[in-house]
């Protein structure tokens, strides 16, 4: 369902042929490798197109946030490998990048600016293919004929031994966090009384105070586990709303900010928004915030209380981790 790896997939192989092929033995041979993928593949394809057409693939087409400018977002190299202590693996990438650079072996560098263009918003999770390439090459190439030129001594386990306890303990850490962001018992109970309780063509409005849509798992469960339309659930909408896909994302993260503060916030952004609901789904103590770990020891929050003194909404569901209000 991840449309984006194909455009990678092709976007890389025409890069490789005209990087070091350039033949016409070598084209076929892609050609003749993609009909087989097609034919593996495009029995999805082909149904999707039967149900939907071809609408669904011209929305997301329009969803990759492609600019030229966009190969600058490899300056942040730190949004590549996410390391939450020191970007050591980015580090290495980067010098590995710059050594390929000076030896004019531009192969490397330039699959990084090629993916970047290719598919600028997914850019982030590909790239690090060439960028663990570009580090490989300078702890091979650079970095160990260094150590055993300083040394007289080709006994390079230290090296290792030592980059292997902090590469295994960055990822330890980041793993453990990562295991912590999750949708509680509670949020899954629920979801499953919305379920249970609410119409079926109900529209909910799911906040959790969480201003990335993709790392809440709040509101990307919530329409597979109650079964109701989220508005503020971004996942899946890249299908839907082509080019307004960016200008929906950052109005639905407006609307999770006013989860701290009163009515004229919440009011404000649902007119902007401009869809109707029937509910307000709000979790109390959400797991993450902004992709990290967030406070579990909220009692409440501002935009409870604000809804629970407005004539206009009911509250019909509460527990300590998750308030539910109607609109009357």
């Amino acid at each position: 369902s991840h449309t984006e790896a194909p455009i990678f997939t092709i976007a890389i192989a025409v890069y490789i042929w005209l990087m070091k092929s350039r033949s016409l033995k070598g084209l076929l041979s892609g050609i003749i490798i993609a009909l087989g993928v097609l034919l593996v593949g495009g029995w999805w394809y082909a149904l999707v197109i039967f149900r939907h057409g071809f609408a669904p693939f011209q929305s997301i087409s329009q969803t990759g946030a492609h600019s030229l400018l966009a190969v600058f977002k490899i300056l942040n190299i730190a949004f590549l490998t996410e390391e939450p202590y020191l970007g050591l693996l980015a580090t290495l990438g980067i010098l590995g990048i710059a050594s390929l650079a000076v030896k004019k072996n531009y192969f490397i560098p330039l699959m990084l600016v090629a993916i970047f263009l290719a598919q600028p918003r997914s850019a982030h999770v590909i790239g690090n293919i060439p960028l663990a390439m570009a580090a490989g090459y300078f702890i091979a190439e650079i970095l160990l004929p260094a150590i055993s030129a300083l040394t007289e001594s080709k006994k390079t386990a230290p090296l290792f031994i030592v980059l292997g306890i902090y590469i295994f303990t960055n990822s330890m850490y980041y793993g453990l966090n990562l295991a912590h962001k999750v949708l509680s018992e509670p949020e899954r109970t629920a979801m499953q009384w919305v379920n249970e309780n609410t119409p079926q063509e109900s529209a909910f409005l799911v906040l959790s105070g969480d201003q990335n849509a993709f790392c809440d798992p709040v509101t990307e469960w919530f329409p597979a586990l109650s079964e109701r339309r989220s508005i503020t659930t971004i996942q899946g909408t890249e299908w839907l709303m082509g080019n307004q896909f960016g200008t929906n994302m950052m109005q639905a993260h407006a609307l999770q900010a006013c989860m701290d503060e009163g009515l004229d916030c919440f009011t404000r952004e649902t007119q902007t928004i401009g869809k109707s609901f029937d509910y307000v789904y709000l979790s109390i103590a959400p797991a993450t915030n902004n992709c990290g770990l967030a406070n579990t020891n909220f009692t409440t929050r501002a935009l409870i209380l604000a809804l629970e003194n407005a004539p206009q909404y009911a509250e019909i569901y509460r527990t300590e981790k998750v308030a539910i209000f109607q609109i009357k």
